[in-house]
């Protein structure tokens, strides 16, 4: 997503009803995916990505994908071990067509 010119910030709210509803160890609906789909309106998949010397957080749709901020790790490892989280926000770099 880096370098970009068609790219815009966008904020993205984790809401107490994303924490809610969300599914602990699920890619798609987990609260930092659901706070995705109804922000930008699409399904996101999200988890870890691994390369060579590196690992990133990534929301995944098919044709591209986003590099997520360390706070949402940090919340879904939280979430997915059943410990204490709360309502959160970051900004993303987006596509502006998404």
């Amino acid at each position: 997503m880096e370098g970009k010119e068609d790219a815009m910030k966008k904020r993205i709210c984790v809401t107490e009803k994303d924490i809610q509803k969300g599914e602990a160890a699920c890619c798609n609906r987990c609260p930092v995916a659901l706070a995705l789909h109804r922000e930008l309106g699409a399904e996101y998949f999200v988890g870890l990505l691994i390369g060579s010397g590196w690992v990133a957080f990534v929301a995944d749709r098919g044709e591209d994908s986003l590099r997520l901020p360390v706070s949402c790790g940090d919340f879904a490892f939280r979430f997915d071990c059943g410990l204490a989280v709360e309502p959160f926000e970051f900004e993303l770099d987006v596509p502006e067509a998404t």
